[in-house]
């Protein structure tokens, strides 16, 4: 059982799904982790001395098989 303690020491919701979205990804292998990149940062809109911020993406956008032949560019 997790403790509110340890809850907090782990940064709480956000530092539960960090840690364990990290863990992941550095488990992928190497042409894995490429594409999760650049899926990932589809779905994200830098932002411009804020923060960055969530942006839809049609699937059309994400299909793995466009993301491996296209140069990636997040203003595409």
């Amino acid at each position: 059982m997790l403790t509110e303690v340890a809850y907090e020491a782990i940064g709480g919701i956000h530092g539960a799904v960090a840690t364990t979205a990290e863990q992941f990804y550095t488990g992928l292998p190497p042409a894995q982790a490429s594409l999760a990149r650049r899926i990932l940062l589809r779905l994200v809109t830098p932002g411009e001395d804020d923060q960055d911020t969530c942006r839809p993406a049609a699937r059309a956008e994400l299909d793995t098989t466009a993301l491996t032949t296209q140069p990636w560019s997040w203003r595409a």
